[in-house]
């Protein structure tokens, strides 16, 4: 579980810096 939690914060990361997915990531 840790290690899915770090990659979606990752992902979520990675999506915020393009400004498209970033309310597909968080939800």
């Amino acid at each position: 579980m840790p290690g899915l939690i770090g990659k979606k914060i990752g992902m979520t990361s990675v999506f915020g810096a393009d400004g498209k997915n970033i309310p597909c990531t968080v939800i």
